[in-house]
């Protein structure tokens, strides 16, 4: 007499149910941190707009799949990556402006002031 509470008509325990296979990673997010993460190495702001761009788009093609692609985190990763490194990038150009500027104006008198000021007083 089988046992009908047993699927398994040979006895023992059943197989368990397989894992879930994961959706497949968006190639636009592996882009995206590639390209940030190469931006380092570089030359830093275009790069990294570039791969900050590439994760905003994954990250928008990833939420109308319905999660049929995966790679949410490596996007946002691009993301965070290339508008900080964008950020660091701008502030180090800034910082070398202000310091030409400064530098090259009040204490070399190069630049618009030095080059207006020295036309004027050549009689």
């Amino acid at each position: 007499m089988t046992n009908p509470y047993n699927p398994n008509p040979y006895g023992g325990q059943p197989y368990p149910p397989p894992y879930p296979v994961a959706p497949p990673t968006s190639g636009l997010a592996i882009a995206s941190l590639i390209v940030s993460l190469g931006s380092l190495i570089v030359c830093g702001c275009p790069v990294s707009i570039v791969g900050a761009v590439l994760g905003h788009v994954a990250v928008k093609q990833i939420r109308e799949s319905n999660n049929t692609v995966g790679g949410d985190g490596m996007a946002k990763a691009g993301i965070i990556i290339g508008w900080i490194i964008t950020g660091i990038a701008a502030a180090w150009w800034a910082f070398w402006v202000v310091l030409y500027l400064f530098f090259g104006v009040a204490f070399l008198g190069i630049g618009a002031a030095g080059v207006a000021g020295s036309s004027g007083s050549s009689n």
